[in-house]
C-alpha cells in the first residue's frame, strides 16, 4: 500500500512540475506576441460596410471578412501610397478605430464629395484624404484631410472567407 501512495504522489508532482514548466514556457512568449501585435502584424475582422464591396461585400452581413493588418513602418509617411486600405482612430472619437482608402496625399487636390462644404480641397503637409469604397461611408468628405499620425496599421491580405483569400 505505501508503495502505491509513493507512485500516485511521484506522479502527481511530475504532473504539477510539467504543469509549471509548461506555464512557464507559455509566459515568456507573451512579450513576443505583445510586440508582433503591436509592430508587426496582426489578424482582425473588419465590421461595418463602409469599404463594401472590397470588403465585406456579402449583404446580409453574417460573414465578415477577416484580415491580416501589417503594422511595420506605417508609422513613416514616406510608406504610404494612394490606394492603401489603412485602420486608423476614428478622427470624431479617438476611441475606435476605422477603415478606410488612401484617395489622396499632400500636396494632391482633390475633388470632393457631399457634405464636404468646398468642391475641392488641397491635402496638408502630413496628411491624407480617406474614403470609403460604399457611397455612404463616413470618411474624409464628412471629418475633412486626417494627419497620418491616426493611421494604425495597413490591410494586406484576406484570410477569411475562404473563398476571398488572398491579397487585398
Amino acid at each position: 500500500m505505501t508503495m502505491m501512495r509513493r507512485l500516485r504522489e511521484g506522479v502527481k508532482s511530475g504532473q504539477i512540475r510539467y504543469g509549471l514548466r509548461s506555464t512557464a514556457i507559455a509566459l515568456s512568449w507573451v512579450p513576443v506576441i505583445a510586440y508582433i501585435a503591436n509592430h508587426v502584424a496582426w489578424i482582425g475582422v473588419i465590421d461595418g460596410s463602409s469599404m463594401s464591396p472590397t470588403l465585406n461585400p456579402d449583404s446580409n452581413g453574417f460573414v465578415r471578412d477577416v484580415v491580416m493588418m501589417t503594422k511595420y513602418n506605417v508609422s513613416e509617411y514616406s510608406n504610404l501610397n494612394r490606394g492603401d486600405i489603412v485602420v486608423l482612430r476614428n478622427p470624431r472619437d479617438g476611441e475606435s478605430s476605422v477603415v478606410k482608402r488612401i484617395i489622396g496625399l499632400e500636396g494632391d487636390r482633390i475633388k470632393t464629395k457631399y457634405p464636404y462644404p468646398k468642391s475641392r480641397c488641397i491635402v496638408p503637409a502630413r496628411h491624407v484624404w480617406i474614403e470609403g469604397d460604399n457611397i455612404h461611408s463616413v470618411d474624409s468628405n464628412t471629418y475633412g484631410p486626417v494627419s497620418f499620425r491616426l493611421i494604425n496599421a495597413k490591410l494586406a491580405y484576406i484570410v477569411f472567407p475562404f473563398s476571398r483569400i488572398g491579397p487585398i
